[in-house]
């Protein structure tokens, strides 16, 4: 049996350590080369199913379109190291595109597919990618975005359509004219310090960074420990998100099932997925979560629709404990609840820890292979219920943000990663995360942190979401503040700043007292991995006082 995740301390060094675990895949492997080898042996089995259109994808049907997709890849002249941009949902096609490139020697860089130009000449001016593969719906933007940027890529459409003035990736899989005979794996020269993939950073605190991912992190960290050739894996998410590219790499390394949709989130769609396909296991955001949990009114009915589940990873920002119990609920089963795991990481490093425990009040036990401290601002190591900034280490390297040496080294001190977290570990080796290091602000010289008072907010009925924040005032430097948005029922109606303020000041003590105000709003601004844009939502305010 696996060691998911545990930790030890070694009080001399002061170094908190997640289990040993070794290597399943050796440092030459790279990705595709190892999902080629697995798909090889299952030809005949179906490892895809999209459920907007019903199509099915074989193993054997897959590595055709991904080998042709790499002989027109070679045929175009991209070569080691050019990047591939995805500005796309979830299509039958992207994953033959993603295991060409990677066969390729290449890197995906995905931006969101609900992104504007103006967010995805960001992103795409990081990569210059040579290709741009996206949806029908938002290919005049990225157009738009490369003839501005001057990258003059290639756009390749994910969906076939006779109107369209681009071509289709069908063409790509399609070998029509006499290409040379190759190799498979033209990505030999590559091994596992190779990039594999660039991932967005969150953008919490500025425009998002091209995080490299390494072939050797991501073929030897795993999301899904109990996942095998018999399970089937799902994901809302498109491959802009770390959930949809983990889900995507595990369920083809194992030779599992792995079911995609284009269509939105809702909670009896979720679970009409799950009943349809029997899904096994699933990445879920905190919103979903939250909407499942306060839309099952009929708790012992939605547990039997979720019955075929062995696991729900919950992760991308926090989860509340009173939704993580109402998700224990739905998950019980035979006297037992199954696996219910709320993961906490980071773009740069994956999962960092993970709660499988039922202790919601924390972020659980580490994850394999990696070495955490915690440090004061003046680079001091501190012990157990200390509180101050995550650092932490893994043997995977970590191959920097995308041209941009100044902010690789900012985050490095020793070979050791900031990540800007502040939390500590408690004597029994759980990780406790309190704020992030630009979130926290102070009143009258005293430290908030936002998330202490928002986890209070989150008990209140008809509070749907919240964001705290300093106010700025010249006595106290800043005031709490908060902005609430209220659920769409009866108890959001009936919701007041009077139940609001008397909630606080009977759970906390004054100096979180919300004397900066109280601010209801439509809605709470988010980054595309749908963590909340604290410092948007200050400017938002700011416009309308």
């Amino acid at each position: 049996m696996p060691v998911y995740c545990g930790t030890s301390y070694d009080s001399a060094n002061k170094i908190w350590s997640g289990p040993e675990q070794k290597d399943f895949y050796n440092y030459d492997l790279t990705l595709g080369e190892a999902i080629v080898e697995k798909l090889q042996q299952i030809p005949d089995k179906v490892v895809q199913i999209m459920d907007s259109t019903g199509e099915q994808v074989k193993a054997k049907d897959l590595l055709m379109n991904s080998k042709n997709i790499v002989r027109n890849f070679v045929a175009m002249g991209l070569r080691r190291g050019d990047v591939i941009g995805l500005y796309a949902s979830n299509t039958t096609h992207l994953s033959a595109v993603m295991l060409a490139a990677w066969l390729t020697g290449l890197c995906t860089h995905a931006a969101y597919e609900g992104c504007d130009k103006d967010e995805l000449k960001i992103i795409f001016d990081l990569s210059k990618p040579k290709i741009i593969f996206c949806d029908l719906e938002n290919s005049y933007k990225a157009q738009a975005a490369n003839q501005e940027l001057n990258l003059k890529a290639k756009i390749y459409l994910m969906q076939s359509s006779i109107d369209a003035q681009f071509p289709s990736v069908t063409e790509l899989m399609e070998i029509k004219e006499h290409l040379p005979d190759m190799a498979l794996f033209p990505c030999f020269p590559l091994n596992g310090d190779d990039a594999a993939v660039i991932l967005c950073s969150s953008g919490t605190t500025g425009p998002p960074k091209g995080v490299l991912c390494s072939h050797q992190a991501l073929l030897n960290r795993y999301v899904f420990q109990t996942f095998t050739a018999n399970s089937v894996g799902f994901t809302f998410s498109s491959m802009y998100w770390m959930s949809g590219l983990f889900v995507l790499k595990e369920t083809l390394l194992k030779g599992g099932l792995r079911i995609i949709t284009n269509q939105p989130f809702s909670p009896e769609y979720f679970l009409h997925l799950i009943e349809r396909y029997k899904i096994t296991h699933i990445i879920a955001n905190p919103s979903q979560l939250a909407e499942l949990s306060l839309k099952s009114k009929n708790v012992a009915n939605t547990a039997k629709r979720m019955n075929s589940i062995d696991t729900i990873i919950g992760g991308g920002s926090k989860i509340l404990p009173i939704v993580a119990n109402q998700i224990l609920k739905l998950l019980k089963s035979e006297n037992r609840y199954k696996r219910f795991v709320v993961a906490y990481g980071i773009s740069e490093f994956g999962a960092l820890s993970y709660n499988y425990t039922g202790q919601l009040d924390t972020e659980g036990l580490l994850a394999p292979n990696l070495q955490v401290r915690i440090v004061d601002r003046s680079e001091n190591l501190l012990g157990p219920n200390e509180q101050g900034e995550l650092q932490c280490w893994s043997p995977y390297k970590w191959l920097g943000y995308l041209n941009n040496p100044t902010a690789t080294q900012k985050c490095l001190t020793d070979n050791w990663f900031r990540t800007g977290d502040i939390g500590y570990f408690d004597e029994d080796g759980y990780l406790h995360i309190c704020s992030r290091i630009g979130d926290v602000f102070k009143s009258n010289n005293i430290q908030i942190y936002p998330e202490k008072v928002e986890n209070i907010l989150m008990k209140l009925r008809g509070v749907q979401e919240c964001c705290v924040f300093g106010q700025p005032d010249v006595i106290k430097t800043n005031l709490v503040a908060c902005a609430v948005v209220k659920t769409n029922d009866i108890e959001g109606d009936n919701l007041n700043e009077k139940k609001i303020y008397r909630l606080v000041e009977e759970e906390l003590p004054p100096v979180y007292h919300l004397k900066g105000g109280i601010y209801f709003l439509k809605q709470l601004p988010r980054t595309g991995s749908g963590k909340v844009l604290r410092r948007k939502v200050i400017e938002m305010l700011q416009k309308k006082l």
